[in-house]
């Protein structure tokens, strides 16, 4: 996938360690693209930089509501987000325990980020290895089809690739327009 403007990670809760490994091997590859192409310098403002990590801030209230805000710039950036939904050692305080994050509460909280760089960034792409809610793609009776509807919801808040590799079926590359995502 061809990039559209600087690069730029956003690492969800429970998925920090993974995203440094990637921003470190990201930086080591494009001084490896540097030797050969030392144009991209000029030609790509933003193509090399110590990192590529934006820090998203994720606040929880004692209720449990939430809010994101973002600590750089994403102005003109292709950001990439990385979440993991199944990750449930991450906890946060509500009421004064502790609780583990569900898969909807992940879900949430990127969905709060998605707000905070909607409208400045130039392309927003979603890495999640666990599709979320790709359990839920077949209506049977009366069931919901959150699959559908999540996708959909990603789809109109900006997002403009949804990269996973558990998609559970391959039916739900139907949940939307051919050209969606």
């Amino acid at each position: 996938m061809e990039t559209v403007g600087p690069v730029a990670l956003i690492a969800m809760p429970g998925s920090v360690d993974f995203v440094n490994r990637i921003n470190k091997r990201l930086y080591r590859r494009r001084l490896q693209y540097l030797e050969s192409n030392p144009e991209l310098l000029y030609k790509n403002p933003g193509f090399m930089r110590e990192s590529y990590l934006i820090d998203a801030n994720l606040i929880r209230f004692a209720s449990g509501e939430g809010k994101a805000t973002l600590e750089s710039t994403v102005r003109g950036h292709d950001l990439y987000l990385i979440t993991d939904f199944l990750n449930h050692s991450i906890t946060y305080k509500q009421f004064g325990q502790s609780v583990p994050m569900s898969p909807d509460d992940h879900f949430q909280d990127l969905v709060r980020v998605i707000l905070a760089c909607s409208g400045k960034a130039r392309r927003i792409n979603v890495i999640m290895p666990y599709l979320y809610e790709s359990r839920q793609s077949v209506r049977v009776s009366r069931e919901s089809l959150d699959c559908a509807y999540m996708l959909n919801e990603l789809k109109n808040l900006g997002v403009e690739n949804i990269i996973t590799f558990d998609p559970h079926d391959p039916g739900i590359e139907n949940a939307l327009p051919i050209n969606s995502i």
